[in-house]
């Protein structure tokens, strides 16, 4: 079953990535049992249990970041950073619409999306 499904991607003129890493029942429970009792005492165990950063890259799957790259690049600066905003989000509604009702979920499962610099 898949707890959580993270987008992160990053885009700016000097590079261009894209990938979807799902988080399983076992992969939050690890991060949930991981959690100090600072933390818990803080507050923050929501922030944590959805940080996709705290998840293995076992289940990360990453597009071919490679050949997008290199056909921005043959483009003007302007037309570039359209292209890959407009490529950014094609995949990410793409999943939303092809890909999340297809999956087995938690009553709490979260679609995140995050830019990462």
């Amino acid at each position: 079953m898949v707890a959580r499904l993270f987008i992160e991607y990053y885009g700016a003129t000097e590079g261009f990535d894209f990938a979807a890493k799902i988080g399983t029942v076992k992969d939050k429970q690890t991060v949930i049992d991981s959690l100090s009792e600072k933390v818990k005492q803080r507050g923050l165990g929501k922030m944590v249990v959805d940080n996709s950063g705290n998840y293995p890259n076992t289940n990360r799957i990453a597009c071919d970041r490679y050949t997008i790259e290199i056909m921005l690049l043959c483009s003007s600066l302007e037309i570039c950073n359209c292209l890959m905003d407009m490529a950014i989000n094609v995949m990410i509604d793409n999943i939303k619409n092809k890909v999340i009702d297809s999956l087995n979920k938690l009553d709490d499962f979260k679609f995140i999306v995050s830019k990462y610099d």
